[in-house]
């Protein structure tokens, strides 16, 4: 006997909620000290809760070099005032064919009007923002009929995510609370329980009520399997506590709608880690600090005082300009009892180095340069320290266009496919694949190298030339100017296709051979000429032979 599908939901469920509960503490902390409005935990009360949040928060620095490290991925990755990425096909002489090239750029075009009408560029922000202080980020991309595709960036703590066999985030389970009002305009008053439903009737419309979403590979094959829809994933949502065990909403996707990019990753891990989680204890560290040289300064200002006791009932105050009276035969005078043999200054010194290294493990100097905020520093050690930083982060970047960026524009490609906003391909891309190349600013840094190293071998191949001519015959110069523009990222309406290139080089060579012609005919003109004045009857056979050669016609 078949158990139910609802059942085997639920063991889903429990397996990836078992897997999350090692993280939930550590991930509670770190938005307490880096973002304490950040996270969202089921049965904290976190929605439409404006309570004070940042009481463990003295020093706001660490928030600030996390918030530039997202400015940095931001404007590095995914700019919005540019494009940064381009639809390629891997086979060079597809590549090189006018229909393509006109194909792919209006794809392109269309695709990059899509992002900037939809909320995109703003999800992006919030997961840059995720990614160093948790060290995982989440959002859904749903189709919207207004701006094409909406996304819907997941708090941290209130997700669990799952791998597949490749590694590659394929379970999705979401917690989080909507009002009664949200649950009947998005599900329908029938799809909800009763108790929901007597609400509505009650008009308690904004009650708040857990709600549980899960997307995982439709693989379930208990009972009520076949009311499922017939699609690769599935998306799953029903209320927390529902007596009736029905789904308030079951439907599909064609492609996996969730983007869960991880900083790194260790082994088997599902989540991630990030310089955030390596910094936290120099953060907790400085907000101790902070927190002495707070008390010091009041000491210093304000200390504790000590006198006689036979000042006790006498008027006393050690405000400015008061009076205090006292015998002047005894020793009356009151006198700190708090001596401070540190400094502020070597205090403050203490907490710069506490904040310049956490400056550094969250890679924020590197980004500081990127975005053209520092400006101490010379073009030379900011581009060394460009390498250096690129040199720690690249595996990360490579990570964020595999699990972040790839899997975006597959999305949005197969939400615009769905709304027909894809232009019919040419004939010749018929059953051929694309390729997605980014040429933002982080990842032009990487191409840097490669190009470095043809111009370099270019620079080489002229200087042996000018030894041996026959160095040249090595170069292909079409195929370089072509993988060049490539590498820079040149639009492809820059460059002449190859049949545009192959009629130039015709027209070329019919002009060449015109020129040629020409110039072997004029000496023979000046020999009939010179043969004029000599015979007249051997001047005019030559020159009849001259006015039947093609170059003389022309």
């Amino acid at each position: 006997m078949r158990i139910p599908v609802w059942d085997e939901v639920a063991l889903t469920v429990s397996d990836l909620t078992r897997d999350r509960s090692s993280w939930l503490a550590h991930w509670r902390e770190l938005g307490e000290y880096t973002a304490p409005r950040r996270g969202r935990f089921l049965g904290q009360g976190d929605h439409n809760d404006g309570r004070k949040r940042n009481e463990k928060i003295l020093n706001s620095n660490p928030i600030a070099y996390l918030n530039t490290v997202a400015a940095g991925l931001a404007d590095g990755l995914t700019p919005r005032r540019k494009r940064w990425f381009r639809l390629i096909v891997p086979d060079p002489e597809l590549a090189a064919d006018g229909a393509v090239q006109r194909w792919l750029y209006v794809l392109e075009d269309r695709m990059w009007q899509v992002l900037q009408r939809s909320n995109l560029y703003n999800a992006f922000g919030l997961m840059y923002q995720d990614l160093p202080r948790f060290g995982t980020a989440c959002m859904v991309i749903d189709e919207d009929p207004e701006a094409v595709c909406h996304a819907h960036v997941i708090p941290p703590g209130s997700y669990a995510l799952g791998n597949d066999a490749r590694g590659r985030v394929r379970y999705f389970y979401r917690e989080f609370q909507m009002t009664v009002a949200q649950m009947v305009e998005q599900f329908g008053l029938g799809a909800l329980s009763q108790q929901v439903q007597q609400l509505a009737r009650e008009k308690k419309w904004n009650t708040w009520r857990p709600i549980f979403h899960l997307i995982a590979p439709n693989t379930f094959d208990g009972a009520g399997a076949e009311d499922l829809p017939l699609l690769p994933y599935v998306s799953l949502t029903w209320e927390a506590g529902n007596p009736e065990r029905k789904f308030a909403r079951a439907s599909g996707y064609r492609v996996f709608p969730v983007i869960a990019p991880r900083w790194q990753v260790e082994g088997e891990d599902v989540y991630g880690g990030c310089p955030g989680m390596d910094a936290l204890g120099d953060i907790k560290m400085l907000q101790l600090m902070e927190r002495d040289k707070l008390e010091l300064i009041a000491l210093l200002n304000k200390p504790p005082m000590g006198a006689p006791i036979s000042l006790r009932s006498q008027p006393r105050s050690l405000m400015p300009g008061t009076w205090t009276f006292y015998d002047s035969t005894q020793e009356h005078r009151a006198a700190p009892l708090f001596q401070s043999s540190g400094s502020l200054q070597e205090m403050g010194a203490e907490i710069r180095a506490v904040e310049a290294r956490i400056k550094t493990i969250l890679k924020a100097d590197m980004f500081t340069v990127l975005t053209g905020s520092e400006r101490q520093i010379t073009a030379f050690e900011a581009e060394r320290l460009i390498q250096e930083g690129l040199q720690q982060v690249g595996p990360t970047v490579e990570r964020l266009m595999t699990e972040m960026l790839d899997p975006t524009i597959d999305r949005v490609f197969d939400i615009m496919d769905w709304y027909n906003l894809v232009p019919p391909p040419p004939e010749i891309l018929q059953g051929r694949p694309l390729r997605v190349e980014y040429v933002s600013n982080l990842a032009n840094y990487y191409r840097r190298q490669e190009v470095g190293d043809t111009q370099l071998w270019l620079s080489i191949t002229r200087d042996l030339a000018d030894m041996d001519p026959t160095a040249l015959d090595v170069l292909d110069t079409e195929a370089t100017v072509r993988g060049l523009a490539e590498r820079y990222a040149v639009p492809p309406n820059y460059t002449r296709t190859r049949e545009q290139v192959e009629e130039r080089a015709a027209a070329r060579a019919e002009r060449e051979a015109l020129l040629e012609g020409a110039s072997a005919a004029k000496p023979m003109a000046d020999a009939a000429e010179k043969l004029a004045a000599i015979d007249p009857n051997k001047a005019s056979l030559l020159q009849r032979v001259l006015a039947n050669a093609p170059a003389a016609q022309a």
